[in-house]
């Protein structure tokens, strides 16, 4: 997918929708803003049982490997990710904004890449808190690594990854 369109994923915009069983291998998303490998916006949905690998890529603002961006009420449900997410500004490994306390989710490689401000407003799960779980590995790599948001991550409840404990509701 190659847009130069904001809202782009495989779906662009969902609104209280499901999405669930998707395993993709060797995405390629490119987009502006709100650029995700499966949703670009997401509100108020349930996003479950997916397994994603490959890059996404947006020009502009808020990427994620999932979700360019979604509501605190969008759930991630049993997500594994083995991404490369890109974007000027807003970038995280599974959603570049938002997320959700009904998160359980596993991240085990990627790099998480913001080339535009500097701010450090990126995260190996989002670039802003959540209260989710989320398991990451040691393999998953933020550039570039200095100031604001950024270093391991600005996620409440990441836990290393050494063994699916019990991240995974399946």
């Amino acid at each position: 997918i190659n847009r130069s369109s904001d809202n782009v994923g495989l779906f662009g915009y969902v609104t209280n929708g499901l999405i669930k069983g998707i395993n993709i291998e060797g995405i390629s998303v490119k987009g502006n803003n709100y650029v995700g490998g499966v949703v670009g916006y997401s509100i108020d949905g349930i996003i479950k049982e997916i397994s994603i690998s490959g890059n996404i890529i947006a020009s502009g603002k808020y990427a994620g490997g999932i979700t360019g961006s979604a509501n605190t009420a969008t759930q991630f449900i049993s997500v594994l990710l083995n991404t490369n997410v890109t974007a000027y500004t807003y970038v995280g490994g599974v959603f570049g904004q938002g997320g959700s306390s009904k998160t359980s989710i596993v991240l085990e490689t990627g790099t998480i890449t913001e080339t535009g401000t500097g701010q450090g407003y990126r995260g190996k799960i989002s670039y802003y808190s959540y209260d989710g779980k989320a398991y990451v590995s040691n393999q998953v790599k933020i550039l570039p690594s200095a100031n604001g948001y950024s270093g391991t991550s600005y996620t409440l409840n990441e836990k290393m990854l050494n063994g699916y404990d019990g991240a995974l509701d399946t």
